[in-house]
């Protein structure tokens, strides 16, 4: 921005700035609505991509379903109850695959290897020693964040709000 360096100039340059402090108000709950849907729409591909590998598994999209933004809180919240256990994993067999575990607890009734039974929707008996993590979402954060994402919706949110300036 190029600025005169005079009364009428200064006062010109006064009311850009003020006008483009008023637009990086309107640009914020633009950009965290974006970046939220863009984290969500990531997480379904990732979700879509990994699950239902098995030949029981049956996909019912509960799960992609689930979303729920608030641009207040600026929050992306997943309310399927099973979320927690396809993102991390489960059981022997679930510990130390998600790249970020944090204090997520393996193993909770210490099967170890010796695995549980557990019945399906249909009431078949099956026995499994757990899930590998499926990290929907820490790839989607990824995505966002390292693989263009962030990049992406910054232009197309300053382009939208600015475009005018």
């Amino acid at each position: 921005m190029i600025v005169e360096l005079s009364v009428n100039g200064l006062n010109d340059y006064y009311k850009r700035l003020k006008k483009a402090s008023e637009m990086f108000k309107k640009m914020k709950p633009k950009f965290i609505k974006k970046s939220l849907s863009y984290i969500q729409d990531k997480a379904n591909e990732h979700i879509q991509a990994t699950t239902g590998n098995s030949s029981w598994y049956v996909l019912t999209h509960e799960l992609e379903n689930s979303w729920v933004i608030n641009i207040l809180e600026k929050s992306l919240i997943n309310y399927c109850s099973h979320a927690a256990f396809v993102e991390y994993g489960t059981g022997s067999v679930g510990k130390g695959t998600h790249p970020d575990s944090g204090n997520y607890s393996y193993d909770v009734k210490g099967h170890g290897d010796e695995g549980w039974f557990f019945y399906d929707k249909e009431h078949n008996l099956h026995w499994t020693k757990g899930m590998e993590a499926h990290a929907f979402l820490f790839d989607a954060v990824n995505d966002y964040l390292y693989r263009g994402g962030f990049d992406t919706i910054i232009n197309e949110v300053m382009n939208e709000v600015f475009g005018g300036l």
